[in-house]
């Protein structure tokens, strides 16, 4: 087959990860095209070949819509040149414009648009789109059930053209770099770890707080909080650890490459989101053989934790619940431990690319 994947760019982040390892996949038996609209800062490997549409993004709202119309003149380029068996679209920055082109040309049986967030997320302009538009493709993949829901319930799409596919794992790679050395010389059995954009989706402000209260029971002194990532609140996030005096136990390193080493390391990870899609980097930490702390967010988490089997879920933005969740964890004995990653197993194996990436494909 030749596939035609379009997304904004492969810049760090859950959706781009997700198309880095099922274009690998996918290029061991097909021919794979990945079209961009931002080609700087690629952030992972991927498998076949970049076509490069040069239609950043921009904030104003008119340049915004005028950048939509230059992706469905550049993807209808695209599909003529290229004549895919299927094209495949991640967000809605590049399924909006694909939907278009595809329905000028008549290739609307060969589309599949996925939705990777919780669509309660999206920007404004998106949603009434999404209403119109995505009726029309002849498929749509989501990767939680919680967002199929939606669609049927608030979107009433149709129930026939979509398909759950969970976020893929590449297990192999995953144990191999989990084994490497953890560059972030602050994580330790002692360390209390997350991973994400700094943006307020991923509430680390809450995270932050609830650690400050954790570490007023006597067990948790010698403990530390390490926040991998970069994005828009690092200042914001800076300046509440100054205002809380915890310069000294809370840290932010920036985006790490091999986050999997470090995971293995510490004694527990903490997913503290306001709302998700499904949290690859939780399913990573989960691989990296970590006990997990989770909010139970919409969506993802409740599909991926049984809480107290697998591992620990609180209500989202209640600082109580999460330092209970936090002590509770750290403090568990290695049994304890060892239950809530061994039972992780079927659910993470079931999830592996090899499993995932023919999905795609039907």
């Amino acid at each position: 087959m030749k596939i035609l994947v379009s997304i904004y760019s492969l810049h760090r982040g859950g959706a781009e990860r997700v198309v880095s390892r099922l274009s690998q996949e996918w290029a061991k038996e097909h021919e794979v095209v990945i079209a961009l609209s931002d080609t700087s800062d690629i952030a992972y490997s991927y498998g076949g070949r970049i076509v490069d549409m040069d239609c950043g993004a921009n904030e104003n709202l008119l340049k915004k819509a005028y950048m939509v119309l230059r992706r469905v003149g550049a993807l209808r380029g695209i599909l003529k040149e290229e004549r895919p068996d299927t094209v495949i679209t991640f967000m809605e920055g590049a399924s909006i414009p694909a939907i278009i082109a595809c329905t000028s040309l008549g290739m609307l049986d060969i589309l599949t648009v996925s939705v990777r967030n919780n669509p309660e997320a999206l920007h404004s302009l998106y949603q009434p789109f999404m209403r119109t538009l995505y009726r029309l493709p002849g498929r749509i993949v989501v990767n939680a059930e919680g967002i199929r829901d939606v669609l049927l319930e608030k979107y009433y799409l149709d129930p026939k053209k979509i398909d759950v596919i969970s976020n893929p794992l590449d297990l192999a790679d995953i144990e191999k770099k989990r084994r490497s050395e953890c560059v972030v010389a602050e994580v330790s059995s002692r360390t209390i770890i997350a991973a994400g954009r700094l943006v307020p989706q991923k509430g680390f402000d809450t995270l932050i707080r609830a650690y400050v209260h954790a570490r007023k029971d006597e067990r948790m002194g010698d403990t530390n909080l390490v926040i991998m990532g970069e994005g828009s609140e690092r200042k914001m996030l800076e300046g509440l650890i100054r205002e809380l005096h915890m310069e000294k136990n809370v840290t932010l390193p920036g985006a790490v490459e091999n986050p999997f080493a470090c995971f293995a390391k510490a004694g527990a990870f903490v997913l503290s989101s306001r709302m998700e899609g499904m949290p690859n980097v939780l399913l990573e930490a989960m691989a990296s053989g970590v006990p997990v702390v989770s909010t139970d967010c919409k969506y993802g988490p409740s599909e991926i934790i049984i809480h107290e089997e697998n591992g620990l879920l609180v209500p989202v933005d209640n600082e109580e619940a999460l330092k209970s969740a936090i002590v509770r964890m750290m403090e568990a004995d290695e049994k304890a431990r060892e239950m809530y990653i061994n039972r992780s197993y079927d659910m993470l194996t079931a999830r592996s690319i090899k499993h995932i990436a023919p999905l795609w494909l039907v």
